[in-house]
């Protein structure tokens, strides 16, 4: 898409998001601790020699590990962003076109409706940047697996018949990025935004 010019589409943005939502799965406590201790049977001799060296290098590891985590997380938060801002533009335009209607007319001559063009775009393109800075991340996070799991299930009902199998595979790319992403969200409010999430800051501020 870079090298052409081209814009990338919603279901490419979902693909990307699919990233994101892979980065906090890695992200998660319990997949960096089984990541941790596999490392250090890797390491062997030299994790023992390390632990030796006293509390400061542990700190100091520890503190690098926090920080690797923090990015790792913030990365996941910007992929996931990039759908949101990618379908929710989309969906404003279509708003904008129509003279500022949330949601469209649909004439009895349509065979089906077109779930590009739905109000929960809106909402998540509200959101999005909000989750991007790691502001609010709790209620953010539950406002957002709630968009994402209403569009999937009103906007891309896989169990609905299609007029072709390509458009009903489309639709189910569709529902299960939807599905993939929300999951990965709910880890991300497991977890919270580590140090690079306003929340974080805000609660030094506190201190």
């Amino acid at each position: 898409m870079a090298k052409y010019g081209r814009a990338p589409s919603e279901l490419a943005a979902k693909k990307l998001a699919m990233v994101g939502a892979a980065a906090l799965v890695a992200a998660h406590p319990v997949a960096a601790g089984l990541a941790s201790r596999a490392d250090a049977r890797r390491r062997g001799d030299r994790s023992a020699a390390a632990s030796a060296a006293g509390p400061l290098l542990a700190t100091t590891h520890a503190a690098a590990a926090g920080l690797a985590r923090s990015g790792v997380l913030l990365l996941g938060r910007v992929c996931v962003c990039g759908l949101l801002i990618v379908a929710g533009t989309a969906q404003l335009r279509r708003v904008a076109r129509r003279g500022w209607r949330p949601w469209r007319a649909v004439p009895d001559s349509v065979a089906f409706e077109d779930g590009h063009d739905n109000g929960f775009l809106l909402i998540e393109l509200a959101l999005a940047l909000p989750y991007a800075l790691g502001f609010a991340l709790p209620s953010v996070t539950r406002a957002l697996v709630a968009a994402l799991l209403g569009e999937a299930i009103f906007c891309w009902p896989v169990w609905r018949p299609w007029p072709n199998p390509h458009y009903a595979a489309h639709v189910r790319s569709h529902f299960f990025v939807n599905l993939g992403v929300a999951a990965g969200l709910l880890l991300s409010r497991s977890h919270g935004g580590g140090a690079f999430a306003v929340d974080r800051l805000r609660r030094k501020k506190s201190t």
